[in-house]
């Protein structure tokens, strides 16, 4: 075969051609009888072959036999897991928040962007539960080198969303907006704020970005 490959197709091609007018009535048969259990059982072959808890099993049995490793099994349940998220389980509780007064000392906002090194803080009236807007430090610098002080004139909007909104609703609504940040409120008072990292994170795990 290996010498002569054009004789020997030649020679296998008339058996071939017998064979399949032999077995054709079979897997006709074959095809027909599967279209009856179809029919007779109610059964769909476009419905979903596994729920979502056998899936995980099966993620986790793949894992087990070494074909996925750890990284990408949390990558796999954390996807998963995604659709179900509230803005309450990833965002930054208030408490944890690092904001500015609305007349803050320039001197202390300055302070602030140095040591934290974050790119944007949120700005609050009176009490750091009335969030009402963003210092962006970028703002807040270039207004300092042109020798001013108060900055109340660069405090951008800010949205609000809530606790109970889900992650995968919220995601596309701010890059829809083209918006990073977001103050979550009940009662209309804040409760904390969630950025896009946050959620990122949720499926990616600690992003370590010192200058978020």
């Amino acid at each position: 075969a290996k010498e002569s490959p054009e004789a020997f197709a030649c020679f296998a091609a008339y058996p071939l051609l017998v064979l399949t007018y032999i077995l054709w009535p079979l897997n006709w048969l074959f095809g027909q009888w599967e279209k009856f259990v179809f029919f007779v059982f109610r059964l769909n072959k476009e419905k979903q072959k596994y729920t979502e808890a056998e899936f995980r099993m099966l993620v986790s049995d793949v894992r087990e036999d070494g074909v996925l490793n750890e990284t990408e099994h949390d990558l796999i349940h954390r996807t998963l897991r995604y659709d179900e998220l509230c803005v309450g389980n990833c965002m930054i509780p208030l408490d944890r928040v690092t904001a500015v007064g609305e007349h803050e000392n320039d001197k202390k906002v300055f302070r602030i962007f140095r040591e934290t090194n974050f790119s944007r803080v949120p700005v609050y009236r009176g009490e750091k539960g009335d969030i009402i807007g963003i210092l962006y430090r970028a703002d807040f610098y270039e207004n300092l080198l042109a020798g001013k002080k108060d900055y109340s004139a660069l405090i951008r909007p800010v949205s609000a969303t809530t606790a109970q909104e889900k992650v995968s609703v919220l995601m596309k609504r701010m890059q829809r907006a083209r918006e990073h940040m977001m103050v979550v409120k009940e009662g209309g008072a804040a409760v904390g704020i969630i950025t896009r990292e946050d959620m990122i994170e949720e499926l990616l795990g600690d992003l370590d970005d010192k200058y978020d």
